[in-house]
């Protein structure tokens, strides 16, 4: 059996935020995100696809311009390179699911500039 490490214990250490899920995933990547109601994330995009899966609460999320509303057992796509923005009408919880890990894998630079802010 391979010696990377299964499982990260206690993800979201109780406290209010986006937590990265620490696993040793080459394609995959995870965050456990929360929001308090009337947040918003930023308004962003990034080259990657990503499916958020909505654990409590309820919001919509703009992409592109069109609005996606969302509530408790819900699933989300966000495709590549859509300018999106997550907003909470109640206290949320989502899980982030994307191929991040796959596009700094197959990047010579790593990508770390395949996201970007609205300005």
């Amino acid at each position: 059996m391979s010696d990377k490490k299964l499982k990260h214990e206690d993800v979201s250490k109780k406290e209010r935020g986006e937590y990265e899920v620490d696993l040793p995933s080459d394609d995959l990547h995870m965050n456990i995100c929360e929001m308090k109601k009337d947040d918003k994330s930023e308004h962003h995009r990034h080259a990657y696809e990503a499916i958020i899966y909505i654990v409590e609460g309820h919001g919509y999320t703009m992409v592109s311009g069109k609005k996606v509303d969302w509530k408790k057992g819900d699933a989300v796509y966000i495709p590549p390179w859509e300018w999106h923005q997550h907003i909470a009408l109640s206290e949320t919880k989502f899980v982030s699911c994307t191929n991040e890990n796959l596009f700094k894998k197959l990047s010579q630079k790593k990508i770390l500039e395949i996201k970007e802010k609205a300005s």
